[in-house]
């Protein structure tokens, strides 16, 4: 893939970030996107309070990555307002964004 149709990808990609209030791994999943995806990433915070609002939100811990609308980190718990065990990785990340739609 050239620069520039990676550069375009990217911008065309969309980040959200799930999250309870003052969760201590948000700055981190955040360095970690602009890492994988540029200084530029369209990335949204947003805040679950409540285990119904993560329900609705497919929040399987916090933080939870949705990359275009899809979480590609998909956990076998149950969605939870609880601490995220392992947040992922910049590669991870960047392999996340070569198959997301």
């Amino acid at each position: 893939m050239s620069d520039q149709l990676a550069l375009t990808t990217v911008h065309r990609m969309t980040f959200t970030v799930l999250h309870v209030p003052d969760c201590p791994h948000v700055p981190t999943l955040v360095a970690r996107i602009h890492q994988a995806a540029g200084p530029d990433a369209a990335i949204t915070t947003t805040v679950v309070n409540t285990e119904d609002e993560a329900i609705a939100a497919g929040m399987h811990g916090s933080p939870t990555l949705f990359i275009n609308g899809r979480d590609p980190f998909p956990a076998d718990a149950s969605p939870s307002i609880s601490c995220a065990l392992a947040i992922p990785t910049t590669e991870q990340i960047g392999k996340a964004m070569q198959t997301a739609d």
